[in-house]
């Protein structure tokens, strides 16, 4: 059923939004696009948190181009713009010129067509600007038949954050192996701790923590392949060998910081957010106790965790495409790369103009470290994103919880993968 909700309304968006920007101080960046000015005026989609340190570049474009720009806010997770814009976009109209779009939206958008081509303002040489593993994810959730739709402008990666101080304590160096966390298993249980967690609850967290060991496994997850059932069953293992908490198979990610800010965990994959949520912890805080390490890998497999982005995209169905398509190419250029990260942490990412712009500083530093190693790879991909995460998270949470063996696991989740790819 569309939606006809008022806030869905283009008119009402630029009439209530008007003249309610506060007056930002204005930043002078070299080689950014410029044009005669004009009347145009867009709306761009992008989630809340971001308005306020973006404001200061839009002015900015403003100021250079003449085009108006008017926020709206994006939901928090990729399943609710789905059922956000999918209305909109199936009647062929669209509350947006500019979208920041999710994994899960983006690739239902783009084959339904819904969605505009970039590659009139993308070559190699802006692309030679990204590192390897963001071009991999391109080519993967952000195109089609060589066409680009998507440029990501956020990366999340699955950091592996380790308590260096324990770790010298046990006189252990961080788990390149999954054999290094069976031993660190083993020194953790004196102390009572566990030496691995994620939060691995539905909806979405399983998945989430069984792509991560997936890939250390150099499995296809969607496939349920022998790769898969490896690193299902090394999941199982530490639980039932007491180096992972049974418990996390309910967590929701604030119950895993909590776990590891309560000094229970040795090690946890966790999301960047963490960097800014263990230094807001000033009482427990330490750099030892936070640390940033390469992710382990499997015995047989590769040292390795996952990553995805939001990306900006225009709808087909925009009347203002042009200026659309020059506000993406003023706030995808390298030279406002490096301010936009230093701005907010979540607009990181891998291009060597944000690593020249911020060199080692905060985060950035282990982004570099982690595209210099190789270990990042694109999130597992299926066309019907959600539904395959959601068969993933039933039988991966299930079979932590004992509902399942692991050759139901295996048998039901390809068969069930098959039947979605038949539809």
């Amino acid at each position: 059923m569309a939606r006809t909700d008022k806030r869905f309304d283009r008119r009402t968006l630029l009439k209530s939004a008007g003249g309610t920007a506060a007056a930002a101080t204005m930043i002078s960046l070299p080689g950014l696009p410029t044009r005669a000015q004009s009347n145009a005026e867009i709306v761009v989609s992008a989630q809340a948190f971001s308005h306020e340190p973006l404001q200061p570049f839009v002015d900015e474009f403003t100021a250079q181009t003449g085009i108006a720009v008017t926020f709206f806010a994006n939901p928090a997770a990729g399943g609710e713009q789905v059922a956000q814009l999918t209305p909109q976009f199936a009647s062929s109209s669209t509350p947006v010129d500019v979208l920041s779009s999710s994994d899960e939206a983006a690739p239902l958008f783009i084959r339904a067509g819904w969605m505009e081509p970039l590659n009139e303002i993308v070559d190699e040489t802006f692309w030679s600007d990204f590192d390897q593993s963001v071009r991999d994810y391109v080519a993967i959730w952000s195109s089609i038949n060589d066409e680009v739709f998507r440029i990501p402008h956020g990366w999340s990666v699955g950091f592996n954050w380790v308590r260096q101080d324990l770790l010298d304590g046990y006189g252990l160096t961080a788990p390149e192996t999954w054999d290094d966390i069976r031993v660190l298993g083993e020194a953790a249980a004196g102390d009572g701790m566990f030496a691995f967690a994620d939060a691995a609850s539905k909806p979405s967290l399983a998945f989430v923590y069984a792509a991560y060991i997936v890939a250390q496994s150099g499995g296809n997850i969607f496939a349920f392949d022998e790769q898969t059932r490896a690193a299902f069953e090394f999941a199982r293992e530490l639980i039932d060998s007491e180096f992972f908490p049974r418990d996390a198979a309910n967590w929701t990610y604030d119950q895993l910081n909590a776990s590891y800010m309560g000094d229970q965990l040795v090690t946890m994959r966790q999301w960047s957010f963490f960097y800014d949520v263990a230094r807001d912890n000033t009482e427990w805080f330490a750099e030892e106790k936070a640390s940033i390490v390469l992710p382990p890998g499997a015995p047989d497999g590769q040292r390795a965790t996952w990553a995805g982005a939001w990306g900006w995209m225009i709808p087909k169905f925009s009347e203002n495409k042009e200026a659309a398509l020059e506000f993406i190419k003023y706030i995808s250029a390298p030279d406002l790369a490096g301010p936009l990260a230093e701005a907010m942490s979540d607009y990181i990412i891998p291009r060597t103009s944000v690593f020249d712009y911020l060199g080692d500083e905060g985060l950035v530093r282990y982004h570099k470290e982690y595209a210099e190693a190789g270990v990042i790879t694109p999130r597992p991909f299926h066309p019907r994103v959600s539904e395959a995460q959601a068969i993933v998270d039933t039988y991966f949470n299930g079979y932590l919880l004992d509902q399942y063996s692991i050759d139901d696991v295996i048998s039901n989740g390809q068969a069930e993968i098959a039947a979605l790819d038949e539809v």
